[in-house]
Order: C-alpha cells, then structure tokens, then sequence
C-alpha cells in the first residue's frame, strides 16, 4: 500500500515536471525532442497517455506555425527581409530556404505513429503546399539569378 502510494506521488512530480517544462518552451523542435526524451525513459500508461496528449497540442502548434508561415510569405515574397549587404536574389533563396527549414524540420521529429495519425493529415495538404510554393520560389529566383549571371557574363 505504501509502495503505490509512493509511486503515485513520484508520478504526480514527474507530470508536473514535464508539464512545467513544456509549457517553458514554445519552440516545436525542442518540445518534441524533449518528449522524446521522456518517451524513451516512461513506462507506466498514464504518463505515456500524458505524453500522447502532449504532441497532440504540439501537433496544433505546428498548424499555427505553417499557416503564420504562409502568411508571411504570402506577404514578404515580393520583398523579403534579407541580411544587409547579400544579393537580392540569394537573399532571396536563403529566406525561401529558412522558411522551408521551418516547416520541415518538425515534420522530421514526429514519431512515426503520430505521422501515420488521422490528426496530422488534416495538416498534410498545407505543409505539401506551402513547401511547393516556397520550392518554386526558390527554384524561379535562382534560374533568374544564373539569366541574369549569363547576361553580365555576354556584356563583358
């Protein structure tokens, strides 16, 4: 008796703890990374249940993320921020490719049995989407880039 009560309470405090982590962080790929940890070292099913729950809402977080991602794409494509001094077409190729980081690397993180999911696949269309529009992007302003190399190197 005294034992599972024991138990018991060590498993509140490891709930909170995790808990108190996690609402710390709202960076998706440590959020997931941290869960991983847990993952590997809990066994007991209510904690497991607990962390299920967990990548469900980071699952939500992340189609926050892509949709916020969309949007400033959809607004900055014509003019984006790029680093004072770099050439307006990589700086161009550089942001499309940090934008495609974004989307990708949580994707990357997820467990396989929560990619396979009813609840991501709703998120599918949009990150499929979103990842060709900021491919094409690239892909447009570099064959731009290399006209516009071809053309400086005729002048010469």
């Amino acid at each position: 008796m005294k034992f599972t009560v024991e138990i018991q309470g060590l498993d509140t405090r490891l709930q909170s703890f995790i808990d108190e982590n996690f609402s710390r962080f709202r960076n998706i790929e440590y959020s997931i990374r941290l869960l991983h940890k847990f993952e590997n070292t809990l066994k007991r099913d209510t904690l497991r249940h607990s962390l299920t729950n967990k990548y469900n809402s980071i699952l939500q977080t992340y189609a926050t993320e892509l949709d916020n991602i969309q949007r400033i794409f959809s607004e900055k494509s014509v003019n984006p921020n790029v680093v004072r001094n770099m050439p307006s077409y990589a700086g161009k190729i550089i942001w499309s490719k940090h934008l495609f980081q974004k989307i990708t690397a949580p994707i990357n993180l997820f467990p396989e049995n929560l990619l396979n999911s009813n609840e991501i696949k709703k998120y599918y269309g949009s990150y499929n989407n979103l990842g060709k529009q900021l491919t094409i992007y690239e892909i447009f302003h570099y064959q731009k880039w290399t006209a516009d190399i071809e053309k400086s190197k005729a002048a010469l």
